[in-house]
């Protein structure tokens, strides 16, 4: 449960402590004294984007500090996902956000800081605020299959059809891309049998035009290398003519008598081997270089020339390089095998799209059924709920049907009609209600404008939130638009409520406030200093009587709404 929050600078509370004693705590105030701005607190504390207007004017910096204490286990386990235990000493879970008037922000839960959205999903695991705006996210259709699910607990379910949904997915995106691909490549076979074949007549190779491009820099100074490497050659010992390499095996020769005899022979004979050995090597490259030059180098110079000009062409006209031109040309290999092969890939993917299509159905039929199954549960607890609520007569259903999508017929084939299948499952639901008897269904949207619509709400609500494992439930005014007898109810709802969650109400009726355990009040006055100023003040007995009549009798609190407000909070006490 919420057990405490504490604001410092927080708009015009300069320093604000909340105590939530009991299971139902009731919030109320005068218009403008700040029960909006609470609420504005809680909403940051729940992972709502900061506005750093609400930094107090003239701080620098403001607190919010929540503190839960007594957590369920489905709350605890909740958190544990996110890595968040409670305290080791006394077993709270500490929330703090802080926001600075340069517009930075920052959260922490036990002092370490986390983003905005493991604050979210952290403090969601152990409230929610129920606010006048959602009564419009319970009348749109498109929500009312997110509520039955939750209300379902079929989270195995949900996973094992989205698991299939997304097999089939995949199946269908390679079946689409394969017949598209198909389609392109009988529409193109022709025009990339040409490229193939002009790619296949140039011959390309990789690192064959830097290998010319070397040749040709070496061409063009073949007179140079020519001279070079004969001189090189007759120094060596070529052509009958004895060299160094000649000399040096000669050397070795006429040492080999000293080997023993002189310190150090044996090294010096092994290196002038080495030497002979290595120079006689170096020879050999070098008659090799020279064959090369002998040739005519000007013959040489125009094939390499016409090779490269090949070359450039197959570049520009198939990427830029020689590797994106190779590439393309694996490319339309395989698409030209593509359009050879025809339909018999094809067929193949396509039978696995129906395999992955049938799965998805099969686990979308169990899903709907479960959905059918809570639907029943739903409408029997909302009818008790709504039968507390002196809303006896008005019924409650909820409708869940597949999705169909209708395949015209062609050729020889009859239309037909397919489940759709979606991310959420094969069902449309929607809730409906009948107002009285003997009436039509309406949508939910409909009724939101009657009279009964707030009770309706609430009930909806309650049963919804009792499968939603929080601990606390923060309503916003939720008796908004209703006074006397239902208003009453909506507060005995919300105290029947409490025997499960924590309910902590912002409300304007007196009716609800009466109900509750505990009556925190927010008013707002003038300080010494010139300033405005929110405070809150729990309330003993006395003091809600005299709050009470406030709200009953508006400026003038006379002997009767005193005596209302008594007959209210003792009318609650017999309970």
């Amino acid at each position: 449960m919420l057990q405490s929050m504490h604001f410092e600078n927080f708009a015009l509370f300069r320093r604000a402590d909340f105590t939530f004693d009991g299971s139902f705590c009731a919030i109320t105030g005068e218009t403008g004294a700040g029960k909006t701005l609470l609420l504005e607190g809680i909403r940051l504390l729940c992972g709502n984007r900061a506005n750093p207007d609400l930094v107090r004017h003239g701080e620098k910096v403001c607190t919010l500090t929540a503190v839960f204490s007594n957590l369920k286990p489905h709350c605890l386990s909740g958190l544990e996902e996110w890595g968040i235990f409670p305290d080791s000493e006394d077993g709270n879970i500490y929330v703090t956000r802080t926001l600075f008037s340069d517009g930075k922000s920052k959260a922490t839960i036990h002092g370490r800081p986390v983003s905005l959205t493991t604050l979210k999903e952290a403090v969601g695991c152990m409230m929610e605020i129920q606010e006048r705006g959602d009564n419009q996210s319970l009348c749109r259709e498109e929500k009312h299959i997110e509520f039955l699910t939750r209300f379902a607990r079929c989270e195995e379910e949900v996973e094992a059809y989205r698991a299939s949904y997304k097999a089939y997915q995949q199946a269908d995106a390679l079946y689409k891309d394969r017949r598209r691909a198909l389609k392109e490549a009988e529409e193109k076979k022709e025009w990339w049998e040409i490229q193939r074949n002009d790619i296949l007549l140039a011959g390309l190779k990789e690192g064959e035009e830097e290998t010319l491009l070397a040749r040709k820099e070496v061409l063009s100074h073949a007179a140079d290398i020519h001279g070079a490497v004969v001189l090189a050659l007759n120094a060596l010992g070529g052509d009958g003519g004895e060299g160094a390499v000649d000399k040096a095996f000669r050397a070795h020769s006429a040492l080999e008598t000293l080997d023993g005899k002189i310190d150090g022979m044996a090294d010096v004979l092994t290196r002038i081997n080495d030497a002979a050995y290595e120079l006689d090597a170096i020879r050999d490259e070098l008659r090799d270089i020279k064959e090369e030059s002998d040739i005519d180098p000007e013959a040489a110079l125009t094939m390499i020339q016409e090779r490269l000009f090949t070359i450039e062409q197959m570049k520009r006209r198939y990427g830029g390089t020689v590797a994106t031109a190779l590439a393309y040309f694996e490319e339309i290999n395989d698409k030209i095998k593509l359009a050879e092969d025809g339909e018999s890939g094809l067929e193949y993917l396509k039978k696995e799209r129906i395999i992955a299509y049938k799965e998805a159905v099969a686990k979308g039929e169990i899903l709907s059924q479960k959905r059918k199954e809570a639907a029943a549960r739903l409408c029997d607890a909302l009818h008790r709920e709504l039968s507390e609520l002196d809303l006896e007569n008005m019924r409650f259903s909820v409708h869940v049907e597949a999705v169909y999508t209708e395949i015209p017929a062609r050729e020889n084939r009859k239309a037909s009609r397919l489940i759709t299948l979606q991310e959420d499952g094969i069902d449309r639901v929607s809730f409906r209600v009948t107002a009285n008897m003997g009436e039509s269904e309406k949508s939910l949207a409909d009724t939101a404008s009657t009279g009964e619509s707030a009770r309706l709400m609430l009930a909806l609500r309650s049963v919804l939130a009792l499968s939603d494992d929080k601990d606390t439930l923060i309503f916003d005014e939720i008796d908004s638009g209703v006074s006397g007898k239902s208003a009453k109810k909506i507060g005995e709802t919300l105290k029947r409520l409490s025997n499960d969650l924590q309910i902590i109400c912002i409300t304007h009726s007196a009716q609800v406030a009466s109900s509750a355990d505990t009556h925190l009040v927010i008013a707002k006055s003038a300080t010494p200093d010139g300033r405005t100023e929110s405070t809150v003040t729990p309330l003993t007995r006395e003091q809600r009587v005299g709050e009470l009549a406030r709200i009953l009798g508006g400026l003038t609190i006379t002997s009767a709404s005193i005596a209302n407000a008594k007959e209210l909070l003792n009318a609650q006490k017999k309970a």
